[in-house]
């Protein structure tokens, strides 16, 4: 074998080396990734001054069960405050919904295994968001430098209507005990029905049981 071929035979061994690394480096991010939103269990936090503790959860939706919605994503936090004698559970759902709708009817539905629930809404409030997606493309000039140039755009407005509310302990615990869970918004004219998963189903099993595993672990 040539010196030559001796290279390029080495070269190409170096490379498949470092591409082998790469992947499974990749495999490894991504395998974290999953692991860390698969996790249901809740953060905590102290907060000395009002005198609580914290366990709060955030849960995303991506799909809603009706087709040609106009849903486009749900991020639903959940906050747990406890004292020691009394626990409360407050909820804020931040919906973004295509700009034809304007807001959420005060009362929303949490279904759990049939039976439906009316929740209240405290608060609610709407902004108007824009979002520009453009694709551009890189072109070397001249003097060999290099400038971005966009190709194509896209304009997209949305709503991101907030609310806020609560649930009772009750609740909760049936929702953690539930096989099937669905939360409905109405958002004039249409409806928005969302499905709990499996692992957030865990989430609340895991927030209802978060104030006695602490006090476990704390002793």
């Amino acid at each position: 074998m040539t010196a030559f071929k001796l290279y390029r035979y080495s070269k190409s061994i170096i490379i498949k080396i470092l591409l082998v690394n790469v992947f499974f480096s990749l495999q490894s991010c991504l395998a974290a990734i999953l692991l860390i939103k698969a996790n249901p269990k809740p953060e905590v936090e102290h907060d000395e001054i009002k005198g609580i503790t914290r366990f709060k959860k955030t849960l995303f939706y991506n799909f809603s069960e009706e087709r040609n919605s106009s849903f486009i994503k749900n991020e639903q936090l959940i906050y747990k405050e406890t004292n020691g004698f009394k626990q409360e559970y407050k909820f804020y759902d931040y919906l973004q919904l295509e700009n034809r709708l304007k807001s959420i009817e005060n009362t929303i539905y949490f279904i759990v295994d049939g039976r439906n629930y009316p929740i209240e809404i405290h608060s609610q409030s709407k902004e108007s968001l824009t979002e520009v997606d453009k694709e551009e493309e890189d072109l070397i000039l001249a003097d060999s430098s290099t400038t971005s140039v966009i190709r194509d755009y896209e304009i997209r407005n949305y709503s991101l209507i907030s609310i806020q509310y609560t649930l009772e302990e009750n609740l909760i615990r049936d929702i953690a005990n539930a096989e099937d869970v669905k939360i409905r918004y109405y958002a004039p004219p249409e409806m928005i029905t969302l499905e709990l998963s499996n692992l957030k189903l865990k989430a609340f099993r895991a927030l209802a049981e978060a104030e006695y595993e602490y006090n476990s672990l704390s002793q």
